[in-house]
């Protein structure tokens, strides 16, 4: 990739659950633009295989395993991760991918429980991070403040009765309006905290979710239809809030 942000060479950045997917997009786009990159996930073996294929001589530092589940864990690792950089630039704020299917595969099927991973997974670790993550920001001198990005998802507007029932896309919108109150809190004090809206991505999870759904899902029209209930839509929404 070319260069085309050079105000991001040098900087120094985390991103969690960085090993798939939009996680793993995110540190190869950051290192192609020359900032250094600590990577978080709980995933050691696929942590290790990300540093040697997207190094290109950049420092990319390794911190210990982050369980998105645990936000206390989230926090702990976030300051080491700062610490390995001497402190912290941009904080991009992705989660692991679970559904239905994911969780159905780990022979767990109590809707409830599903929603409260969700929420803890993508509300309550996102807060966990930012809490670590604003103490380095006022740090910096002679300016404080820093860049936030937090992965939310188009089914926190449109979603399917799976995503509902789940609590995937409440948990999203939960993220979408802590963001919004923090970003209008913290705008003052340097800091830019902003929610960005993928559609449908093609991962391993998606096609887990293709898989477990069957027949159920097909394409209409632009949207992704489960079980005759119209999903996010295939293109990508950014919403900015601030």
């Amino acid at each position: 990739m070319a260069t085309i942000y050079p105000d991001l060479a040098g900087k120094r950045a985390i991103v969690t659950a960085c090993t798939a997917g939009i996680g793993k997009a995110c540190v190869e786009a950051l290192v192609a633009q020359g900032a250094s990159v600590a990577l978080l996930s709980r995933n050691m073996d696929k942590l290790h295989a990300l540093q040697e294929t997207c190094s290109h001589g950049n420092k990319l530092h390794m911190v210990q395993m982050c369980d998105m589940t645990q936000p206390d864990a989230v926090r702990t690792a976030v300051r080491t991760a700062i610490a390995a950089l001497g402190g912290l630039d941009v904080l991009v704020i992705n989660t692991p991918g679970h559904n239905e299917a994911t969780f159905a595969a780990r022979g767990h099927n109590d809707t409830r429980a599903c929603a409260i991973e969700h929420y803890t997974i993508n509300t309550l670790a996102s807060m966990a991070a930012y809490e670590a993550a604003r103490e380095a920001f006022l740090a910096n001198t002679p300016t404080p403040g820093g860049a936030v990005v937090c992965i939310s998802s188009c089914a926190a507007q449109f979603c399917s009765v799976q995503d509902a029932q789940y609590g995937y896309s409440g948990a999203k919108a939960a993220l979408e309006q802590w963001a919004q109150g923090t970003a209008v809190a913290d705008g003052p004090r340097g800091i830019r905290v902003n929610c960005v809206r993928p559609g449908v991505t093609v991962t391993a999870v998606w096609d887990a979710a293709r898989v477990a759904m069957g027949a159920g899902m097909c394409c209409c029209e632009g949207r992704w239809v489960v079980r005759g209930v119209r999903g996010g839509g295939l293109g990508s929404m950014v919403y900015v809030l601030l």
